[in-house]
């Protein structure tokens, strides 16, 4: 508040000045000027003494706050942090970066949601990462295609590979399906990761057995790394995948594994980000439109590290936009 205090007083000690200043060469000219020149100047000076205090109070708007839930293989880091806002900065965005784990609060808020009625989530994301569907991030299991041979029973007494408890897509999720299957926590051994790279590693070295991956990175390491899939969820074609192994010796019924959670992933606007307005208002909307623009440019791209992998940008949601 001392900072704008400022702002507003130096305008007007200026303009106070010059006035002073101007006025009695103006009057004791030769010939004097009209009264209606003194006049229109003064007002001249007076709205740029106005916008001069528009502009001062914007500069000094405070920041919205940037939540980003890291638990789903985002890697948290200063300099992470500090390289997402530099870019939002120069955009036009004015934001603090908030890396959170579990559950991440903010003006705005990436995060992941799941409505265990398997309905529509009634806040829908502002945006929603590009090219991705919830089916890309259904869990697949995968192992070594020289250790194929079983089915999921196969698990059981092994070690596996997850992300942290935190992760609803990484680590929930799948041990929630192979429950389903009749396959629990309290059979495995499980190794954790912070990003789904680390995942890999532990399964590529020898380290565990199995590891469970969004299918939208089963499709991409499978060939190159000799992976086969264990397990795969039912999709909207009505199918589920379980290799060497007999559906009928499972406890669970493959088909009844589809999921009952409907899972949303985006970026959420909180509601009293809408109750603002002037320069505060005028940040978060410059912010919104700054991440529709934001991409991913490679492994090595430090403003999207807080991000999980499978995250490459950010687009406006299309049922959202369709019932605005």
């Amino acid at each position: 508040m001392r900072v704008q205090a400022m702002a507003t007083i130096t305008p007007l000690c200026m303009l106070r000045c010059f006035v002073r200043k101007l006025v009695p060469h103006l009057s004791f000219s030769n010939p004097p000027l009209p009264l209606w020149i003194h006049t229109g100047i003064f007002f001249v000076l007076l709205l740029c003494v106005q916008f001069s205090l528009v502009g001062s109070v914007d500069s000094y708007a405070e920041p919205l706050k940037f939540g980003i839930n890291t638990a789903e293989g985002g890697l948290v880091k200063p300099r992470y942090q500090a390289a997402l806002e530099r870019w939002l900065l120069d955009q036009g965005c004015k934001a603090d970066v908030v890396a959170q784990l579990d559950g991440a609060q903010g003006d705005l808020v990436f995060d992941v949601r799941a409505d265990r009625q398997g309905s529509a989530l009634q806040d829908a994301p502002l945006l929603v990462p590009i090219e991705l569907t919830s089916e890309d991030l259904d869990s697949v299991w995968v192992i070594r295609r020289t250790a194929l041979g079983g089915g999921i029973e196969s698990l059981i007494g092994e070690r596996v590979a997850l992300l942290s408890e935190l992760s609803l897509i990484g680590y929930q999720r799948p041990l929630a399906q192979l429950a389903m299957l009749g396959v629990t926590k309290d059979q495995l051994t499980v190794l954790h990761s912070d990003q789904y790279q680390g995942v890999m590693t532990l399964l590529l070295h020898g380290d565990v057995f199995a590891a469970a991956i969004p299918r939208v990175f089963a499709q991409r390491w499978l060939e190159s790394n000799g992976l086969a899939i264990l397990y795969e969820p039912m999709s909207t074609k009505g199918e589920s995948r379980v290799t060497k192994g007999d559906p009928g010796a499972m406890k669970g019924d493959p088909g009844a594994t589809k999921e009952t959670q409907a899972l949303q992933v985006g970026i959420w606007a909180t509601p009293s980000s809408f109750n603002r307005g002037g320069a505060v208002l005028a940040n978060y909307e410059t912010c919104v439109q700054a991440l529709t623009g934001v991409r991913r440019s490679g492994r090595r791209d430090l403003k999207m590290r807080l991000f999980p992998e499978w995250v490459t940008g950010f687009t406006v949601d299309s049922l959202l936009s369709n019932n605005r």
